[in-house]
């Protein structure tokens, strides 16, 4: 699970996450640090075909946990209807936010984590070497803002999530395999380390993988795209870890089934973040259909944002 929407119940989930998630025992596949980077050229954004599918669905993964944290899907999930879209691929950079600061359009981001002071250090935005990196630290009429700048806007959740994984409702972007340091960029030595070195003061957390090649050489966040093997049915990378990512829906409850496609609150208050991020360990943290409430005014170096707009 992850945080409801208070600093306590931020820092409850934070010694939850590092402590209690360390149960997974699958070794992590051996690869060279730093990951990966996918330089292929291509459009920005994926073309999502517009379809009807099972919104939450819970499902299976190969080993003995749901494919989903407790609460974050219903069982028989909820049949929606999604029009076509496109997507970005991944997640806005700190660069991109950069240049609608600089067109005047954007705000800059200069006020560090509300969740975590000691975070502000990992916060991206006008940081030297982080342009290619998600921006985070951003709350969500600053992630609307940008969207509107770019001719786009946030997508919602049963986008977001139909982007993820697809009609089939595979557990994972990338399917129903275990999460591995080349699928997502979670809690790994890098983490570990970085953690302890430049954090001020030192946190502790716990690699979700148990032998040392669980390392992906990025202890917080890690330039976009840097997970091919991640990517989802549509080819849209970093839907799972890196940073979380507002959607355009307010927060709703399991009981209360989806908002109608286009509501929208008529004030700031609690909406939904959807999927996984570097400090989290576990893999029901990773799945597709991981979610939790946010308010508003939220900045945290856990949570970003990526755009959609109609096909």
């Amino acid at each position: 699970m992850r945080p409801v929407g208070s600093l306590v119940a931020r820092a409850t989930l934070i010694v939850a996450a590092v402590t209690v998630a360390k149960l997974a025992t699958t070794p992590a596949l051996a690869f060279v640090p730093p990951n990966k980077k996918v330089e292929t050229a291509r459009g920005d954004m994926a073309l999502i075909p517009a379809t009807t599918y099972k919104l939450l669905r819970e499902a299976k993964w190969n080993g003995p946990m749901p494919g989903s944290s407790p609460g974050a899907g219903d069982p028989a999930g909820y049949t929606v209807s999604v029009t076509a879209f496109y997507i970005d691929r991944t997640e806005v950079t700190a660069g991109s936010y950069a240049a609608c600061v600089q067109a005047g359009a954007c705000t800059p981001l200069d006020q560090g984590d509300g969740f975590a002071p000691a975070h502000s250090v990992i916060c991206t935005y006008n940081k030297p070497g982080h342009e290619r990196h998600p921006i985070n630290c951003v709350n969500f009429p600053e992630a609307s803002k940008y969207c509107t700048w770019a001719g786009k806007r946030l997508p919602s959740e049963a986008e977001w999530e139909l982007a993820a994984r697809g009609t089939t409702g595979r557990p994972f972007p990338w399917g129903d395999a275990y999460p591995e340091p080349r699928h997502v960029n979670g809690a790994d030595a890098s983490l570990v380390r970085d953690a302890q070195a430049k954090l001020t003061p030192p946190e502790t957390y716990t690699s979700m993988w148990t032998d040392t090649s669980g390392d992906d050489g990025w202890g917080f966040t890690a330039p976009v795209g840097s997970y091919p093997d991640g990517a989802s049915p549509y080819g849209v990378l970093d839907l799972s870890g890196n940073v979380e990512e507002w959607v355009s829906d307010p927060w709703w409850e399991l009981t209360s089934g989806p908002p109608a496609k286009g509501a929208a609150s008529t004030t700031y208050g609690e909406y939904v973040i959807r999927g996984g991020a570097w400090d989290l360990n576990g893999a029901e943290n990773f799945s597709a259909t991981h979610r939790s409430p946010q308010n508003a005014t939220t900045r945290a170096a856990w949570l970003g944002f990526r755009c959609a707009r109609d096909a």
